[in-house]
C-alpha cells in the first residue's frame, strides 16, 4: 500500500511559491504496525514548496526531488490516518517516466512509470497518471510508532497540482456523548462532521469505542465515497457494507451496525453520520469514544476524544484478569520451556477458566510446530497454571509468539509472550578479511534471523586481550553495562574497559563512539550501527545487522595481527574467539 522516496538537496531554488499537493493512491497489501491487510485501498498525500525541489541528488543526478522529510500523511483503509515520520520525499526522473515516493537519496518505496512524466516536471500540474506500478521491501515510518510495508500494489494513480487541496475536517460532536446503554440494546449515535471546503469534501471516518481492557470493542469505518461502512473484530476488517436497504449488520468485538439503517446527511460544511449501534458485550465501565477523520484529498485530523459511554448488562460487574510472566524467553532449541498463568477473579466473576495458546513463527515457510500444554488445563476461578513448551532440537531458529487465551462462559481474555529459540550461535561476516594499513573501516554482518546479545572482537597476535585492539559490542543492552548499542574499548592490561560511547542506530542516530588505548583507536567519523541493512546480491535483500567500525592503529602495533570474533545470543549459546581474518598493521 505505502511507499515513499526521499533525496538530499544538492540544488534548490530560490523563493517560496504557492505549495505543491502530491497525490498516490492505489490498492495494495502489506503490513501495518505488523498486522496484515489485503487489497486495501491506500492514499498518500505530500505538500511541498516547489521552491524547494531539488534538482539532482548525489546518488542520482537526473531526477528531481522534493526535499527530505517532506510533510506527507497516509490513509490505508481499515487503519485510522497517519503522518509520515521519516525522509520521505516525492520524486520524479523524466528519463525513465518514472515518479513516486522514496527515501531521500535512496531506494524507492513506491513508483508509478508512465509517458506523461516524460516532459513533466514537480512544479506544475499533472493529473491523474497510471501505468505500471512497483513497491518495494522498505519500511514507511509513521505518527503511529510503527511501520507500514507494502508486498504488492495496483490500480496506482499519481497526480499533482498546486495549491493545499480542501481543508482538516474537524469533528463537532457526538450525541449522545455521556450515556449508559443496556446491552443487547440499540442507541443511535449522531455524529457530526465539519469540512471549510463543504460536507461533500469529507472522504470518511473512523469511530473508535473502548477502554484499557478492550481498546477496539466497537472500530467503525465509514468510507463517504463509496457510502459504505465496515467493522472490525479482533483486527481483522469486515468487506464493505452498503449503507441502506441492500446494507447488512456488521459485527465487530462488542458491537453490531445494522448498516441498513445509517442514516448520512449533509447541511453546508457539516456532515452527520447516524449509526444505530447495538453492544453485545457490557461490563459497567466507561469507555471513550473516539473519531478521526479526513477530507477528499488526505487531510487527516487524527483521533480525537468526543464522548464517553457505559455499557451496562444489567448484573454485577464481572472479570477476570490474566498474567503469564515472563513476558519473553530465549532457549535452546530442544529444552523444556516453563511460562506462569495467572488468573484472577475480579468483581463477581466465578466461572471454570479453560486455558488455550496459538504459536505462530515470524519466519514464512516455517513450519516448525511447537508443543504446549497447560497444568491444570482448567481453573476453577482464581489460580495459577504452569505453561510448557515442548519441541526437540530439530525445531527451527525463530521468534514465537504465543497467544494466552483463558475462556470462561462469559468472558475470553488473550495474553500474548513471545519465545526465542536458537541452535547454535550467531554466524558472523567479516570485511574485509586481510588487508595491509595504518586505518581500516571494517563491517561485520549477521543474519535477522540470528539476534545477537553481544559481540568481541580481538585484534591481536594470538587468542590474548593484553596489549592488543579488544572491542567489546553490546547490541541489546542485555550485557553488564544495559545500554544498547554500546562500544568498549579495552586497557593494556584488560583490568578496564573504556566506555567508546554509542554505535548509533542507523539511519537514525549517528554512531558518536570514541576510544583509544596504546594499540588501536576505534569509532569517529563513519561508525554506524543499522539493524536491518539492504544487501546488493543479484537484487535487493534485506534482513541484515551491520556494525561499521572505524579503526585506527597505532604505530607500536606494527605487524601481522590476526582477528577474532566472539558472538553470544539470549539462548546461552557462545561461539568462542572464532578466526575471521587478518591485518597487517604498517
Amino acid at each position: 500500500m505505502l511507499r515513499r522516496v526521499l533525496l538530499l538537496a544538492v540544488l534548490v531554488t530560490g523563493a517560496s511559491a504557492a505549495p505543491m499537493t502530491y497525490t498516490i493512491m492505489g490498492i495494495g497489501s502489506g503490513s501495518w504496525n505488523s498486522l496484515p491487510f489485503t487489497e486495501a485501498s491506500f492514499t498518500f498525500t505530500f505538500t511541498s514548496d516547489p521552491a524547494t525541489i531539488v534538482h539532482g541528488t548525489p546518488c542520482c543526478g537526473g531526477l528531481d526531488s522534493t526535499p527530505a522529510g517532506t510533510t506527507a500523511t497516509v490513509r490505508v483503509g481499515g487503519f485510522g490516518p497517519a503522518a509520515l515520520r521519516g525522509d520521505q520525499a516525492i520524486f520524479l526522473n523524466r528519463a525513465q517516466q518514472t515518479a513516486g515516493i522514496w527515501n531521500f537519496d535512496s531506494q524507492g518505496s513506491l513508483t508509478v512509470t508512465a509517458g506523461q512524466f516524460a516532459g513533466a516536471d514537480l512544479t506544475t500540474a499533472i493529473a491523474a497518471a497510471t501505468g505500471t506500478a512497483l513497491s518495494y521491501v522498505s519500511p514507511i515510518s509513521t505518527s503511529t510508532g510503527g511501520q507500514l510495508y507494502f508486498n504488492s500494489v495496483h490500480d496506482v494513480y499519481y497526480s499533482q497540482q498546486p495549491g493545499i487541496v480542501g481543508g482538516p475536517v474537524s469533528a463537532i460532536s457526538v450525541t449522545p456523548n455521556n450515556s449508559t446503554v443496556p446491552q443487547d440494546t440499540t442507541q443511535i449515535f449522531t455524529v457530526v462532521l465539519s469540512d471549510p471546503a463543504g460536507a461533500s469534501d469529507v472522504g470518511g471516518l473512523d469511530l473508535l469505542i473502548g477502554d484499557a481492557a478492550r481498546p477496539y470493542a466497537c472500530w467503525i469505518y465509514f468510507d463517504a465515497g463509496a457510502n459504505t461502512l465496515a467493522a472490525s473484530r479482533r483486527i481483522n476488517w469486515s468487506p464493505p457494507a452498503p449503507i441502506g436497504p441492500s446494507g447488512s449488520t456488521l459485527m465487530g468485538d462488542a458491537c453490531t451496525v445494522d448498516t441498513t439503517a445509517v442514516k448520512v446527511s449533509n447541511a453546508g460544511n457539516n456532515l452527520s453520520l447516524d449509526l444505530p449501534i447495538t453492544f453485545t458485550f457490557a461490563d459497567n465501565q466507561q469507555w471513550s469514544i473516539y473519531l478521526a477523520a479526513w477530507n477528499k484529498e488526505n487531510v487527516v485530523t487524527n483521533y480525537t476524544l468526543i464522548g464517553t459511554v457505559t455499557p451496562n448488562d444489567g448484573a454485577a460487574p464481572q472479570d477476570l484478569i490474566l498474567l503469564v510472566t515472563p513476558q519473553s524467553q530465549a532457549k535452546p532449541a530442544g529444552t523444556r520451556i516453563d511460562y506462569t498463568v495467572a488468573v484472577t477473579d475480579a468483581g463477581e466473576f466465578h466461572q471454570p477458566v479453560t486455558l488455550s495458546a496459538d504459536v505462530v513463527p515470524s519466519q514464512s515457510g516455517n513450519t516448525t510446530q511447537l508443543l504446549v500444554s497447560f497444568n491444570p488445563a482448567t481453573l476453577a476461578g482464581s489460580g495459577t497454571a504452569t505453561m510448557t513448551v515442548l519441541r526437540d532440537s530439530s525445531a527451527t531458529p525463530d521468534d514465537y509468539a504465543i497467544t494466552v487465551a483463558a475462556d470462561s462462559q462469559s468472558i475470553l481474555k488473550t495474553r500474548a509472550v513471545s519465545l526465542r529459540l536458537d541452535n547454535s550461535a550467531p554466524a558472523t561476516e567479516l570485511s574485509p578479511t586481510s588487508g595491509t594499513g595504518a586505518t581500516q573501516i571494517f563491517t561485520i554482518t549477521w543474519s535477522d534471523n540470528t539476534p545477537m546479545n553481544t559481540m568481541n572482537v580481538l585484534i591481536a597476535p594470538s587468542v590474548d586481550g593484553r596489549n592488543a585492539c579488544w572491542i567489546y559490542f553490546d547490541v541489546s543492552g542485555e550485557g553488564a553495562d544495559g545500554y544498547p548499542h554500546r562500544l568498549f574499548l579495552a586497557g593494556d592490561d584488560t583490568t578496564s574497559w573504556t566506555d567508546a560511547g554509542d554505535a548509533g542506530f542507523a539511519p537514525w542516530i549517528p554512531g558518536t563512539a570514541n576510544a583509544s588505548n596504546s594499540q588501536c583507536a576505534i569509532g569517529g567519523n563513519g561508525t554506524s550501527y543499522d539493524s536491518d541493512t539492504g544487501h546488493t546480491n543479484g537484487g535487493n535483500k534485506f534482513g541484515y545487522h551491520t556494525l561499521t567500525l572505524p579503526i585506527t592503529f597505532k604505530p607500536a602495533f606494527a605487524g601481522t595481527k590476526s582477528i577474532f570474533i566472539r558472538s553470544s545470543n539470549a539462548a546461552g549459546f557462545d561461539s568462542g574467539y572464532l578466526p575471521k581474518g587478518g591485518w597487517t598493521v604498517q
